[in-house]
């Protein structure tokens, strides 16, 4: 006699009186580098954004509430820029969105060449970028 609760109890309760098939198996060796480059890709897509090269709006705003609560403890100062540029739709719907893009991403690398290293600058929306100036000393 069998004790209450034997696994072949649970298995004929779940899956009658036929056990599950096996639809496919592998047994070989497994090349894992395409998975790996996938998750670097989606880390990297998740962090900057793939038309300027810039932080993400995520990462750009992650950063500053890391520079704020920084400042917060030890009574510093951080400033913000927000660079908006105005009528760029223009520029989308006259020339196209891959114009648009290309000037997206001119615009976005003159303004890294315009600051220090120690300046953070992320994409902040379609139109505009977002400038973390750490440690400010006012």
């Amino acid at each position: 006699m069998r004790a209450a609760g034997f696994a072949g109890d649970r298995a004929k309760a779940a899956f009658g009186e036929r056990p599950p098939a096996i639809i496919h198996s592998f047994s070989g060796p497994v090349d894992y580098a395409a998975e790996v480059q996938a998750k670097s890709e989606l880390r990297f897509l998740a962090e900057f954004d793939p038309v300027t090269g810039l932080r993400s709006r995520t990462a750009i705003t992650a950063l500053l509430q890391e520079e704020l609560a920084s400042a917060t403890m030890l009574d510093g100062k951080v400033a913000v820029m927000f660079v908006d540029l105005t009528q760029f739709l223009v520029v989308n719907r006259t020339l196209g969105y891959a114009a648009g893009d290309q000037v997206l991403a001119d615009i976005a690398r003159k303004v890294v060449a315009a600051v220090p290293d120690t300046y953070l600058v992320g994409r902040f929306d379609g139109h505009s970028l977002l400038v973390v100036v750490p440690d400010t000393q006012a």
